[in-house]
């Protein structure tokens, strides 16, 4: 559907390291950008139940959130 109403989009991934790679391997099949990549992580689930944001728990999410919002808004701007 987005494809054809020709809206820019791309694929960010939750729990990427759970199962095998059937999902990056469909988004290179299907040429779709994937902009991030967030592992299962137990410190992310305990953060989320908390009601805390994951770059409070886990520092290093933050610069991956910052290029996130950066590679966004260079496509639509």
């Amino acid at each position: 559907m987005i494809r054809q109403l020709k809206i820019p989009f791309a694929v960010a991934i939750n729990r990427s390291d759970i199962g095998d790679d059937a999902v990056i391997r469909y988004c290179q099949k299907e040429n779709i950008e994937v902009l991030l990549q967030i592992r299962n992580d137990r410190k992310i689930a305990e953060s989320y139940s908390r009601g805390v944001m994951i770059v409070d728990t886990l520092p290093e999410y933050k610069q991956k959130f910052l290029k996130l919002y950066e590679d966004i808004k260079k496509e639509i701007l």
